[in-house]
């Protein structure tokens, strides 16, 4: 996925949660998420960081 560096998945909860890593963030997904909800969850954390 194009804008995210290092990014890596893997499963967890018998393929029901995607879990992406990148750049030392973690997010975790419904496993059918589609590349725009991953994005958002990226954001989200990103918003959250920037409000904390």
């Amino acid at each position: 996925m194009a804008g995210l560096p290092g990014l890596t998945m893997d499963y967890e909860d018998g393929g029901r949660v995607q879990v992406f890593k990148s750049a030392g963030r973690e997010v975790r997904v419904p496993g059918n998420a589609t590349d725009a909800e991953i994005i958002a969850a990226f954001r989200a954390l990103d918003e959250k960081d920037v409000d904390a």
